[in-house]
């Protein structure tokens, strides 16, 4: 290491040490960001295709103490997926950069919020560690994760707030598009390079270790039959056993009163049929854009299905009551019904 480096690293080694013993130099410095703020940047037609290729949006700031920063992304996992792995703070040493230490010291839950409060021991370089107090409050009923420092301990950064916000894709299902914000102040003598490291670096790491995490634990879900298999830009894979029960989740009883509907005139629903279910699903008012492509997707992987013995699909994927099943006809079936 340069001796100048070195030298700066000695001052900041002098100033920083956490201690939870005492309380925090001061409260807060900050405004905390509150889950309902609209926290993303205004994404434009290019943002979005940029997001479609798997890029992560980004709108950076920082000054001789502080950064901050938001980020947008899409991640091939559902929202519990996405969810699953920010608030498991003990596996953070595994998978986020520089955290080499993370634990939960408070944990309170209430009816509408869960408070964590946590430890986090960073390694920034070699031969800077810091060490730093969060108080998280996870808000599960307005999708957001938010944090500020727990100000009856004494941390070695300054001041910092951030928000995770993770809520369905609006046109992928089985998909996640995630929200970030944060705003990160360093106490006096730091050196710029670990500013940089502490803001602009960490707003791209954690969008990225968040994506990779979410997506393999996705996909070994899948793999193990656990979850259902996620469409790409076409809508649902050609296998219909793995259509998402998600698909339903929120249209409620209107979906299936429909399909009760369905159900009482077809027993053995051959393709004609489904794309007929198709047509009237989609003629229901505010549901055509949210159901309707899935569902003609769903038809054409149906049609594509190999073989000549019946596929059985329980509608319990699909439908809240669960009670009934669309079975694809045999060929002869079909052939039978048409003479």
């Amino acid at each position: 290491m340069a001796p100048r480096a070195a030298a700066l690293l000695c001052g900041v080694a002098a100033v920083f040490g956490g201690d939870p013993t005492k309380p925090h130099f001061h409260g807060p410095t900050r405004t905390p960001f509150d889950p309902k703020d609209d926290i993303a940047p205004p994404l434009k037609s290019a943002d979005l295709a940029k997001l479609a290729d798997g890029e992560i949006i980004t709108v950076q700031s920082s000054d001789a103490t502080s950064g901050g920063g938001c980020a947008v992304e899409d991640i091939r996992a559902p929202p519990d997926v996405v969810w699953s792995q920010l608030l498991t703070f003990e596996t953070y040493p595994d998978k986020v950069p520089k955290v080499r230490e993370c634990a939960n010291y408070e944990v309170t839950k209430s009816s509408d919020e869960e408070v964590m409060k946590t430890r986090y021991g960073v390694k920034v370089v070699p031969g800077l560690s810091m060490e730093y107090y969060l108080r998280h409050v996870f808000h599960p009923r307005k999708n957001a994760l938010t944090w500020t420092l727990d100000y009856e301990k004494q941390s070695d950064i300054d001041d910092c707030h951030g928000i995770w916000r993770v809520v369905p894709h609006p046109e992928r299902p089985e998909w996640s598009r995630v929200e970030y914000a944060a705003d990160l102040k360093l106490r006096g003598g730091c050196p710029q390079f670990v500013i940089d490291i502490l803001t602009k670096k960490a707003l791209v790491d954690a969008c990225t270790w968040l994506k990779v995490e979410s997506e393999k634990q996705y996909a070994g879900e899948v793999a193990s039959g656990r979850g259902a298999a996620p469409s790409g830009p076409g809508g649902f894979p050609k296998v219909l056993v793995d259509a998402p029960r998600r698909l339903f989740d929120n249209a409620g009883e209107v979906i299936d009163d429909v399909l009760g509907d369905i159900e009482q005139g077809v027993v053995d629903l051959g393709n004609s049929a489904l794309k007929s279910a198709t047509d009237a699903l989609s003629m229901i008012p505010g549901f055509r854009e949210r159901v309707s492509a899935p569902l003609r997707d769903l038809t054409r992987a149906y049609n594509d299905v190999p073989g000549p013995d019946p596929v059985a699909v329980p509608v319990a994927q699909f439908a809240p009551k669960g009670r009934r099943w669309l079975r694809k006809s045999r060929p002869a079936d079909d052939d039978a019904s048409a003479a």
